[in-house]
């Protein structure tokens, strides 16, 4: 299984998950298989979700997302693409790796979700877009 990770700066299996998928500047490709990754850099954005992060993942191989917070549009998307969408529970890739193994991250359907009522996303909560709030890392 391969599992893609929005994050912000780039430590390996190390790396925090980022708060939230349309603002990550980079993804971290992990093959559960043998721990190897790869790093997918996003171009530069003006405004959150510019980037069509979907469109710029969608040449990649992965089978499942692990993400912070994600928007409704999003896990449509990536469904159609036959991505799986689950939410991390860890901060770290190999702590929600960990947690995937034991069957303990809930998995998303096409509605998304928000993790915390607040929306906010210095924590790595949230899932709702185009609200007019920051979008920092873990």
């Amino acid at each position: 299984m391969r599992y893609c990770f929005p994050i912000a700066k780039e430590k390996g299996l190390d790396s925090k998950v980022f708060g939230h998928f349309g603002s990550a500047p980079m993804f971290l490709l992990v093959d559960a298989g043998d721990s190897s990754t790869e790093v997918v850099a996003m171009p530069p954005r003006e405004q959150h979700g510019g980037c069509a992060p979907v469109a710029q993942l969608a040449s990649f191989p992965f089978d499942a997302l692990v993400v912070g917070g994600i928007g409704p549009g999003a896990v449509a998307k990536l469904t159609r693409l036959g991505k799986r969408v689950f939410l991390a529970k860890a901060v770290t890739v190999q702590e929600n790796l960990d947690l995937l193994a034991q069957g303990a991250l809930q998995e998303s359907d096409p509605a998304g979700w928000c993790r915390d009522p607040g929306h906010g996303h210095g924590a790595g909560g949230g899932g709702c877009g185009g609200h007019g709030h920051g979008h920092g890392g873990r």
